[in-house]
């Protein structure tokens, strides 16, 4: 388990201590602003559960104090337990801190996934000012139907204390249905438009039942909303996309073993509830003690 302390309250006493920690050994940054990354398709190149890519391996996940998974982690991620203690060892799939919304390599088996992490494939969360809903856009054909939908609506209807709402997803779900965004979607998702199981499919619900709920948070509530999806890397590894409504689709993605690969790195300030993102590289991120 990552364990931290909240250095924003003894601020006042330990300032010259903490300026003085590398920025790789600490999860936030000393002015009460914390650190989360998402980090997306690691699978590895080769048909190896287990595997995943040799960078995003040897990332410090432990400096950041949420960590956002987008799918498809390993080929096979949840076909066994020896896979999900490889996950847990990298990533900490079981902490409340870490988001996994998973992919097509993901669903090998969810009954056991579930049981390992002790959450659902989608779920609600929330941490110093952000609202996280967590979705599964395998679960019915990149649908948000049922359960599912129901879950956001009730989130969306009690928000009150919230600055941000995040809403995680595998799928680019916010890219068939938009006249300005559906003739990027063969260059940008992994999967094509199209009906296979892996296919970014066209004529989901995201526009018709979805979209007016966050519309909801952003204009009515005055939330800013962020919709992450995670099924890229293999055209391009970052998308971003501000609706007119002032709503952000972000997507980050990598290509195992292939340069030019970046993870989306946000920054939290949670005393001025101001939450700011960039893409950043793999190999500049901080890497794991020897």
């Amino acid at each position: 388990m990552f364990m931290h302390t909240n250095y924003c309250f003894y601020w006042g006493l330990l300032s010259v201590v903490l300026i003085s920690i590398n920025a790789c050994s600490t999860p936030f940054i000393p002015d009460c602003t914390y650190e989360y990354i998402h980090i997306s398709h690691t699978r590895g190149a080769n048909v190896v559960p287990q595997t995943i890519d040799e960078i995003a391996a040897e990332i410090n996940y432990d400096r950041y104090y949420l960590r956002f998974l987008g799918g498809d982690l390993s080929y096979f991620s949840t076909a066994d337990t020896v896979i999900l203690n490889y996950l847990q060892e990298t990533f900490d799939i079981q902490s409340q801190q870490t988001h996994w919304a998973v992919g097509n390599h993901d669903y090998s088996d969810i009954e056991l996934l579930e049981t390992y992490t002790q959450r659902k494939t989608y779920y609600a969360s929330y941490y110093k000012g952000i609202s996280i809903v967590v979705l599964d856009t395998e679960m019915n054909g990149d649908n948000i139907i049922g359960e599912q939908l129901n879950l956001l609506s009730g989130v969306i209807d009690t928000l009150s204390a919230s600055s941000y709402l995040l809403l995680l997803h595998h799928k680019l779900i916010f890219m068939p249905n938009n006249a300005e965004l559906k003739h990027l979607t063969n260059d940008v998702a992994n999967g094509p438009l199209g009906d296979c199981s892996y296919c970014t499919k066209e004529n989901n619900n995201f526009y018709t039942q979805v979209y007016p709920l966050l519309e909801t948070a952003q204009l009515e509530k005055n939330i800013q909303v962020l919709c992450i999806a995670g099924d890229l890397g293999h055209k391009v590894s970052t998308f971003s996309h501000r609706t007119p409504e002032g709503i952000y689709f972000l997507a980050s993605g990598i290509h195992a073993e292939h340069k030019g690969n970046k993870a989306l790195v946000f920054s939290h300030n949670v005393h001025n509830q101001i939450l700011t993102w960039e893409f950043i590289a793999l190999d500049s991120l901080c890497r794991k003690e020897a």
